[in-house]
């Protein structure tokens, strides 16, 4: 895509809890976008390791500090804080391909009625960590649409017709969201390339099977009881 001087700002939000480790790396990976004017949020939600020092040399980002109520508060303040007209998520721990907000932007500005975009993703093992038990193979060599806020870029626009993340979600609030953008009809587009990376390693949410499972019957069923006549 050619720079124009009309290209709209998009705003990338990172929610960051104890993600020292693989933050930097992250972070990399947005600031080698080829999409330009892009706004960085990093919202440091009561991190107690090095992620308040890595993210107070970051020239290029705004930080937000709060204290430790999930990913979807996170988020939210995000959002809420956003500059741009458009709206992308990373995970601390999650790489983007280079071309990620520029193939999915271009997607946005070609139909205007699309409200959001998300890409396709590879799974991959972080140096040092095991392979956990919860881990699909597949998801390491095929790459398929990812319904994560790791692949979403959005319009402002669909939040205000879909709502922001629940709150009272603690890990399941993004599966909650899409679930009701399906049900709402919300426009969107899956593009079809691999352009986001989803680490995998000892500390992921994932790995908290019970309470995702019990979080993911509520989704599942609020989802039914909106289609019920």
């Amino acid at each position: 895509m050619v720079k124009k001087m009309s290209d709209p700002l998009v705003t990338v939000i990172v929610p960051v809890h104890n993600g020292a480790p693989f933050l930097q790396e992250t972070l990399q990976s947005i600031y080698a976008q080829t999409y330009s004017p892009i706004e960085i949020i990093a919202v440091n939600h009561g991190s107690t390791d090095g992620s308040g020092n890595i993210l107070s040399k970051q020239y290029a980002i705004r930080v937000i500090d709060q204290p430790h109520l999930g990913n979807a508060y996170a988020r939210n303040t995000g959002i809420k804080a956003a500059n741009g007209d458009y709206i992308a998520f990373i995970d601390q721990d999650d790489l983007w391909h280079s071309e990620k907000v520029h193939r999915q932007m271009d997607a946005l500005l070609q139909d205007p009625k699309l409200l959001f975009t998300i890409s396709h993703f590879l799974s991959f093992l972080s140096p040092g960590s095991s392979l956990p038990s919860w881990t699909r193979p597949e998801t390491f060599t095929i790459g398929k649409p990812d319904y994560s806020p790791s692949s979403l870029v959005a319009r402002k626009e669909a939040f205000a017709i879909n709502g922001l993340f629940q709150e009272n979600l603690k890990i399941a609030s993004d599966v909650d969201w899409f679930f009701l953008a399906n049900d709402n009809g919300l426009p969107m587009k899956v593009i079809p390339e691999v352009l986001h990376r989803r680490r995998v390693h000892d500390r992921n949410q994932s790995q908290s099977a019970a309470p995702l499972k019990k979080e993911m019957l509520n989704v599942i069923r609020n989802s039914i009881k909106r289609k019920s006549p």
